[in-house]
């Protein structure tokens, strides 16, 4: 990758402040329909040195004012390509520098990402509920908690979203990027890691109940668990989730795309922001 360098040109505060004056000078004016006879400088560069124009979109139209030409707008320097008075004529392409550009939607990759980080969230809120419904059992010196059981809600709440972001995106980012050729494979391993994780989780339960049950403890996660610790448990299902997604990261940020070659010629290339 080559970096290339533009001396910086034109005061940025400036060019704003004169679309809006050049605006509501014209207020009076009809916005012409698709931005047609709106003034723009001539060749692919913008009046600033270096810098590529933009083409005209629909978003703050009140502001596609400031490019209408008037009578007024029409005496030009010679030497120059620029009108006169640029608080009274901007260019389309300074009109749009002002106007907010459509959002970029999140990569498969990046949701992926923020549904492990809900997934940690979801976990430690259960963590901490568990803490104290074993708290209120404990005051009130009954079995059940006096604790009410939609306290439990914004942890599944956190849950369902988690999942929607993970396995939406899962499935897109293996039917995007896998080859036709073993694309079944591809979203076969993409149903199969759901799988694995059920048995990891169960593999997990197991050899923690067979570390805190020795010397006759009823363990972390028992039949009864007034008499465990299953706070424990999510704190640190909570704390592996973290590591997952560090290491999720670290992978996701060095992942190359695949380039496809379109079925009429030509390429498609799938772009995943890591």
């Amino acid at each position: 990758m080559r970096y290339r360098h533009f001396k910086p040109s034109g005061n940025p505060i400036s060019r704003f402040f004169q679309v809006i004056v050049a605006s509501f000078r014209k207020m009076s004016l009809e916005v012409p329909q698709h931005g047609e006879g709106l003034y723009e400088i001539q060749g692919k560069d913008s009046d600033m040195i270096g810098a590529r124009k933009l083409l005209h979109s629909n978003g703050f139209k009140f502001l596609d004012r400031a490019a209408i030409i008037t009578p007024v707008d029409t005496s030009f320097i010679p030497e120059k390509t620029s009108p006169t008075n640029p608080w009274r004529l901007c260019t389309v392409t300074q009109v749009e520098e002002l106007t907010k550009r459509k959002p970029k939607p999140p990569s498969e990759l990046q949701r992926i990402g923020v549904g492990l980080s809900i997934a940690v969230v979801a976990i430690i809120v259960a963590g901490l509920l568990e803490q104290q419904r074993r708290k209120y059992v404990t005051l009130s010196g009954e079995d059940i908690s006096p604790l009410s059981i939609f306290w439990k809600t914004p942890q599944y709440v956190l849950v369902g979203i988690a999942e929607a972001f993970v396995y939406v995106a899962q499935w897109e980012f293996f039917s995007s990027q896998t080859p036709d050729g073993i694309k079944s494979i591809g979203l076969g391993l993409s149903m199969s890691s759901s799988a694995m994780g059920s048995y990891l989780c169960s593999l997990m339960l197991s050899v923690v109940m067979r570390i805190t049950t020795r010397n006759g403890k009823p363990g972390w996660v028992p039949p009864n668990l007034n008499d465990g610790h299953l706070d424990r448990f999510f704190f640190l299902s909570a704390a592996l989730t973290a590591g997952n997604l560090g290491f999720y990261v670290f992978c996701a940020r060095r992942y190359k795309s695949i380039s496809l070659e379109k079925r009429e010629g030509g390429k498609e290339t799938e772009t995943i922001v890591p």
